[in-house]
């Protein structure tokens, strides 16, 4: 592909990338067999975020917020499980950790209909063989956040733990800046291209032309979801929550453990 025939599919390409929201299975491009690092990835799904009415033992209601999920391994090996799953509110600056709750679990089985359902922080960060989650193996699980500031608009729960956080990946250069061929960075990715263009415009050049690599990595990836709501400071707990979203995201900036030059 010449310079123009790329300057004119990037944008396209990374929108592209923008608009893919997958929830198990990688769409990097393939690497050399010398570079290749085969990532695994959990089987994941979950419900709706729900509110659930919880007696704090004073003779008083509280609302406490949860969601219920779904891991399996269908990877044809043991698996690391040490899952993290954290509720982020626009009107408080700590997110909120999911576990512990002994009396919001029973209401949440009855409210739910599922008495199998098992608080995901009990199922991780277990010794031995115990701290993986066996090829074939299904958790029936549930994130209870707790009592959520009634005034939120805004919420993002983020999951860890369900992907092998090193693989490798193809990535085109620009000097010092690098598109990521992932859909995870589509983000990150357009602010570059937006900087290069700017560049370029700057000194009356082209964009210049990538040079592809491929990079083993380690990195941080999250499942995200987000939902939103009115937040009516009267009765907040009569609003609807609404599902605005969900994508996976890569937290921070992933670690390069080699270089692989690009064949040809």
């Amino acid at each position: 592909m010449n310079l123009r025939s790329w300057l004119r599919v990037a944008p396209v390409a990374l929108a592209a990338l923008v608009c893919a929201t997958p929830v198990r299975a990688e769409d990097g491009a393939a690497a050399p067999a010398t570079a290749s690092v085969k990532r695994w990835t959990l089987d994941y799904s979950h419900g709706p975020l729900r509110r659930v009415l919880v007696d704090d033992g004073a003779g008083r209601e509280s609302s406490v917020l949860y969601m219920t999920m779904k891991v399996s391994n269908k990877t044809g090996l043991p698996r690391p499980w040490r899952p993290l799953v954290t509720a982020k509110v626009d009107t408080r600056a700590t997110p909120y950790v999911a576990g512990g709750n002994a009396t919001a679990l029973v209401e949440i089985r009855r409210q739910e209909g599922n008495d199998k359902l098992t608080p995901i922080e009990a199922t991780g960060f277990r010794s031995g063989d115990e701290m993986k989650l066996a090829d074939g193996a299904t958790l029936d699980l549930v994130a209870i956040f707790g009592s959520v500031d009634p005034g939120w608009c805004t919420c993002r729960i983020d999951v860890s733990g369900l992907i092998n956080p090193i693989t490798t990946v193809k990535v085109l250069k620009y000097g010092d800046k690098q598109v990521v061929m992932e859909s995870a960075y589509a983000g990150r990715n357009d602010k570059v291209m937006e900087t290069l263009r700017a560049e370029a415009k700057a000194s009356g050049s082209d964009v210049p032309r990538p040079t592809p690599e491929y990079q083993e990595i380690q990195e941080r990836r999250n499942f995200v979801m987000e939902y939103r709501r009115q937040g009516d400071e009267f009765r907040p707990d009569d609003d609807p929550i609404q599902f605005a979203g969900e994508r996976w995201e890569v937290i921070g900036d992933p670690k390069v453990i080699r270089v692989i030059p690009a064949a040809g």
